[in-house]
């Protein structure tokens, strides 16, 4: 394919107890010349932080 991948993760830690966390990716595609083909956001299912340690701690 030739595609490089970017990828940023995002999450929020709620400041109030159950309150559900904030998390998402933002995803950068790139060609082989390093023009930019698509970007686009994606956000985590319930429960899934994106950090197992939080994920573990039920945050």
């Amino acid at each position: 394919m030739g595609k490089e991948v970017w990828n940023y993760t995002f999450t929020r830690i709620a400041a109030m107890p159950f309150q559900p966390n904030e998390h998402e990716d933002a995803v950068f595609e790139f060609d082989k010349k390093g023009i930019l083909l698509n970007a686009y956001k994606t956000s985590g299912s319930a429960g899934q932080s994106g950090n197992a340690l939080l994920d573990a701690a039920g945050m």
